[in-house]
């Protein structure tokens, strides 16, 4: 990266400029070289201690190479600085939820989304929801924002995962049905499907919908949460 290549060099000749070294981190990031961009960024937090915005970049470049606790202490520090700050509370929560802290995790996505109702937040509230076992409140959330934002199939497998979780086979079975349609991810789907038509007996479609499987050779749907 051109810009990177004049920040090195230009550090060679000012080491103890901060913002530089932040720029630096910044290009690493956007290169996905997280390693790199926490090293840049370490160096601009020892010169410059206020510069919220390293604190915040820090901890997403920890997040990318799974130092959570890290993570979660740089985004701890920025939810400190500003108040009510739903980037950063949403952020704590991806932490947690990493950290297998479900409880947690529901605890800071339920604070973003109150306030910032954002679909990206929703969905990772309903994912904790689910982790935590909270099977009930995922589905509510669920049947909620399908009237919101109509078939929005990332919300549509989490919940039909909710219900499977509940024993609410048919139910969930009903829903599935009506999301097929969503063609790139459907491995996602029919994966779900051979589980509910399992358990209700269904012997035929769920051999019939196992033998689609094999014409996928991975899963293309991501299910990260989200920033």
């Amino acid at each position: 990266d051109v810009a990177n290549v004049e920040l090195i060099k230009y550090l060679r000749l000012e080491p103890s400029n901060p913002e530089a070294w932040y720029y630096s981190g910044e290009c690493y990031y956007e290169l996905e070289e997280y390693s790199k961009a926490v090293a840049s960024l370490v160096k601009s937090i020892e010169l410059d201690t206020t510069n919220i915005d390293a604190y915040s970049l820090r901890g997403r470049s920890y997040y990318m190479i799974a130092e959570y606790p890290n993570a979660k202490s740089d985004f701890d520090k920025l939810n400190s600085a500003h108040a009510e700050n739903f980037y950063a509370i949403n952020a704590i929560g991806l932490c947690e939820y990493q950290l297998k802290n479900y409880d947690k995790a529901v605890s800071q996505f339920e604070k973003s989304t109150e306030l910032n109702p954002s679909i990206y937040y929703y969905y990772n509230l309903m994912q904790a929801y689910v982790a935590n076992n909270q099977n009930k409140e995922a589905v509510v959330l669920g049947e909620e924002l399908a009237k919101k934002y109509r078939a929005n199939p990332k919300f549509n497998i989490v919940h039909c995962q909710a219900l499977i979780n509940l024993g609410k086979y048919q139910e969930a079975k009903e829903w599935l049905d009506g999301s097929m349609q969503y063609n790139q991810y459907v491995e996602r789907y029919v994966k779900l499907g051979v589980e509910i038509n399992k358990e209700l007996g269904n012997v035929e479609q769920s051999k019939d919908l196992k033998s689609r499987l094999s014409n996928y050779v991975s899963d293309p749907l991501n299910m990260d949460l989200k920033f």
